[in-house]
């Protein structure tokens, strides 16, 4: 069974987005986009997939 998720997607979405709109979508890793959202590092891939799932 999967664990709930612990953070807002909506808004660790918005982080994500702000961060593409500072660094642009091919100098934004998905690590900086776990730091930006201030979420764990293997948590973007496991809720959302790889980078081009945020966009």
């Amino acid at each position: 069974m999967a664990r709930p998720r612990e953070f807002d997607e909506a808004a660790v979405l918005d982080a994500a987005i702000e961060r593409f709109w500072q660094r642009g979508y091919e100098a934004t890793s998905v690590r900086d986009l776990a730091n930006e959202m201030n979420i764990a590092g293997a948590s973007p891939y496991n809720a959302f997939g790889d980078k081009a799932d945020f966009v």
